[in-house]
């Protein structure tokens, strides 16, 4: 696993990137700003553990699986509070995403 985020130097970022496209990296952590402006082939699932703040991002997110007629897979985490966000989402794309829910023990 290697993770992007903005403090990562470009160098190692180039360096995680060759390691990921390669598939010697199976799993990638990414912040919106590192992950934008990745193009990798062969992704197949996205998760995001946060609401996306606009249906374009949202887009852009999970447009980096299923490319090319590729079956993908997307799953997003979101806090109940965020349920608007997630009917703009909806509306934009023009579907609705099927919910799960979980219970956090405390």
């Amino acid at each position: 696993m290697a993770k992007l985020h903005s403090d990562v130097l470009q160098s190692k970022r180039e360096r995680i990137m060759k390691s990921f496209r390669k598939a010697d990296i199976q799993y990638l952590v990414a912040t919106d700003v590192a992950a934008r402006g990745l193009d990798v082939t062969g992704v197949t699932h996205i998760y995001n553990y946060d609401i996306p703040e606009t249906p374009e991002i949202y887009i852009h997110r999970i447009g980096r699986t299923g490319r090319a007629g590729e079956d993908g897979y997307t799953c997003m985490f979101i806090d109940p509070k965020n349920k608007e966000t997630l009917m703009e989402i909806e509306k934009a794309i023009k579907m609705q995403i099927p919910r799960r829910s979980i219970e956090i023990e405390r």
